[in-house]
């Protein structure tokens, strides 16, 4: 299994020198995002060199572009942003094709003012369920027109907030190209990010939703009564059991670490999955 990066998680001048970085920390895919380069994940405009540097850098130093963000909010009250945000998807559809990638994560959205990762109770109603749902079926049809997968997680501040609606998601939009970004660290709400309760919570979320996994991110919860993320191997998460998990339901892509804070987590998250792997091996 190959370990990669969130592009934004080792930041450097260009995109050649953050790929170049991330080869000396043994990392070999990335999930790319705009953000670095052009300050939103969701750009007017993506510049042809933007794109040429990365296709570039990919090639030369064998960082594979394994997913690409797609985040906007899906459930946006304001209908004139979410339908500028459906068009600039496109965008990064397009863009996807032109750098090999055939993968974007989403964020199902939230009624929050906040931020897209922001806890509001209407997040949940019957409302924002149906205006995710027509987003999404707006998206898919983006979606086949450049043949790409699309990527949720299950987070407690979103539409899609447990395994159980992820799976409902899928079957309601017919399985049409929706995929799941295993991140176990999200699968906890406030409350239940307890030892004990690790590997019932990873165990469920993969019997319901292992066969449509498409994405493994690295990272890691403390435990405590809230919500605490932490880098790979500082938290509870149990990542033989994750491992195993990935085996059973037939995955063959990489781990994404993702939750590092600075280059000493990175380094340390990396070591932690490389020990992981390499003890598999034997």
């Amino acid at each position: 299994m190959k370990i990669g990066f969130i592009i934004h998680e080792i930041r450097r001048r260009t995109i050649g020198e953050s790929f170049f970085a991330a080869r000396g920390y043994g990392l070999e895919q990335a999930q790319f995002n705009f953000t670095s380069f052009c300050g939103t994940d969701m750009p007017e405009k993506i510049p042809d060199d933007i794109v040429r540097e990365t296709v570039s850098a990919s090639r030369e130093y064998g960082v594979e572009i394994v997913a690409i963000n797609g985040t906007f909010n899906m459930i946006g009250k304001d209908r004139g942003r979410l339908s500028e945000d459906i068009r600039r998807f496109e965008l990064i559809a397009e863009t996807g094709v032109r750098m090999g990638c055939k993968l974007i994560t989403l964020c199902t959205g939230t009624r929050s003012g906040k931020s897209m990762w922001s806890w509001h109770p209407d997040t949940i109603s019957q409302v924002s369920w149906d205006e995710l749902t027509d987003t999404i079926g707006k998206v898919l049809v983006i979606a086949e027109k450049y043949d790409m997968l699309l990527g949720i997680e299950p987070e407690y501040t979103n539409v899609v907030n447990t395994a159980d609606r992820a799976l409902r998601l899928i079957e309601t939009m017919g399985g049409r190209r929706l995929r799941i970004i295993m991140d176990c660290a999200n699968l906890f709400h406030p409350g239940e990010a307890k030892k004990e309760n690790v590997r019932g919570v990873i165990g469920q979320a993969f019997d319901l939703l292992g066969d449509f996994v498409a994405a493994a991110h690295g990272k890691d919860i403390l435990e405590s009564d809230g919500i605490k993320f932490t880098y790979a191997g500082n938290g509870i998460i149990d990542f033989d059991y994750f491992l195993d998990r990935l085996d059973m339901c037939g995955y063959k892509g990489g781990m994404i670490l993702h939750g590092t804070h600075s280059e000493a987590e990175m380094a340390a998250a990396a070591s932690f999955i490389r020990k992981k792997l390499e003890g598999r091996e034997k």
